[in-house]
């Protein structure tokens, strides 16, 4: 009996539940009868509003942008290294500044090589009077050497040698007369001029000093002529070697034996004048004629050279 009254006391509770549940939910579709249509344009608007925020989300998420809150530690972001390419280029320029520095001073103060222009000034008698002349010698780094006497030039070699711990020099220069072996030494530097003294086993020494070479100062002859059969080179024609070249501004070559005459000429009516430096200045008149491709000069026959 009491088991059956406190079964219907269960059931009469779960109707009870039921019923509260039945009447909150027509409350609640009633609140919702009593509120207002939302209007499309705020729908509009919540859909575009919730579209940004996707948006922002997505880009942040997407380009790595840290969205934690303010209260919480950010990731650490790691700091790349400088590379040391700026401090190598550095050390290498220096270097090369240095090289440059130190080849300079070697070549100033340090090299002993006899390549250059060089000067040797003589006193000549001349009758009753004394003239100083100037003869300049120039060495190159291949062993030629090359003589300049007023308006001559000689070809010629030098060689170097050392001989028992004594330097030697061989000059060979055979249109000047001068070859043979001699003792050195050289004084000086490249700053400040070097010089060169050399001698014979009799004493005898020449010294040479660093110079600039400077052309001699020989005037044309005045109202020179020009005879334009003449002008041209011509080789003469018994093998010794002699050329003559007449330019149509009256300067003349002459070349032959290792030796150049540089100089002016005036040609008229078969008289040839020609006017040069040497110890002195000279000048030569000549008789000449020409024949077609054949020029006599002084009973010496030349050919013209074909251009």
């Amino acid at each position: 009996m009491d088991e059956k009254n406190n079964m219907n006391l269960s059931l009469e509770d779960d109707d009870m539940d039921n019923s509260a549940l039945n009447d909150q939910s027509e409350a609640a579709n009633k609140s919702q009868d009593k509120q207002a249509p939302i209007d499309s344009d705020s729908q509009d608007e919540a859909a575009v509003t919730q579209e940004e925020d996707n948006q922002q989300e997505h880009s942040a998420l997407s380009y790595g942008v840290n969205t934690y809150s303010s209260n919480q530690q950010y990731a650490a972001v790691a700091v790349k290294k400088k590379s040391p390419v700026m401090p190598c280029i550095i050390i290498s320029a220096s270097i090369l500044v240095l090289a440059v520095v130190l080849g300079i001073v070697y070549l100033l103060f340090f090299n002993t090589s006899i390549a250059g222009t060089y000067i040797i000034e003589n006193t000549v008698s001349n009758d009753a009077d004394e003239e100083i002349t100037q003869t300049y010698y120039i060495f190159d780094d291949d062993g030629n050497l090359k003589m300049l006497f007023g308006s001559l030039e000689f070809d010629g070699t030098y060689e170097i040698a050392n001989e028992d711990g004594t330097s030697q020099i061989t000059l060979n220069v055979q249109a000047a007369n001068l070859y043979g072996t001699y003792n050195y030494s050289v004084s000086g530097n490249k700053l400040t001029g070097i010089s060169i003294e050399i001698s014979d086993t009799s004493g005898n020494s020449m010294k040479f000093i660093s110079a600039d070479y400077e052309n001699p100062d020989i005037a044309p002859i005045e109202d020179a002529k020009v005879d334009s059969a003449l002008v041209g080179t011509w080789e003469d024609t018994g093998g010794y070697g002699v050329q003559y070249t007449f330019n149509d501004d009256s300067t003349l070559v002459m070349t032959g034996s290792g030796m150049i005459i540089n100089s002016y000429y005036s040609a008229d009516n078969g008289q040839l004048n020609i006017k040069y430096l040497a110890d002195s200045l000279v000048e030569n008149d000549a008789e000449y004629s020409v024949d077609g491709e054949t020029l006599t000069l002084n009973g010496m026959e030349f050919q013209k050279s074909v251009e």
